[in-house]
């Protein structure tokens, strides 16, 4: 699936991302073990996803992936249609 991105070595791009205060514990936990900041073991964990072949979190977004696979289409964007009275 990397393939399917296209990149230059040394490309950085920036993320903010919030997380619940139990999993910046966590990140800031483990990132001392390795003697690296917060941002770089988090960087970490989504180097070590994208290595896996950016697998799929959750079940929905499994089933999303593959509806998009097998039409086209981005599925979150369809507009749903309004109720009537």
């Amino acid at each position: 699936m990397a393939d399917a991105f296209q990149f230059k070595l040394g490309e950085k791009r920036r993320f903010t991302v919030s997380v619940p205060g139990h999993v910046a514990d966590a990140i800031e936990q483990h990132a001392k073990l390795v003697s690296a900041t917060p941002t770089e073991y988090a960087a970490d964990i989504l180097r070590f996803w994208f290595g896996r072949g950016c697998p799929p979190l959750s079940e929905e977004e499994e089933v999303l992936r593959d509806v998009r696979q097998e039409t086209g289409e981005d599925v979150r964007s369809k507009k749903k249609p309004k109720v009537s009275d």
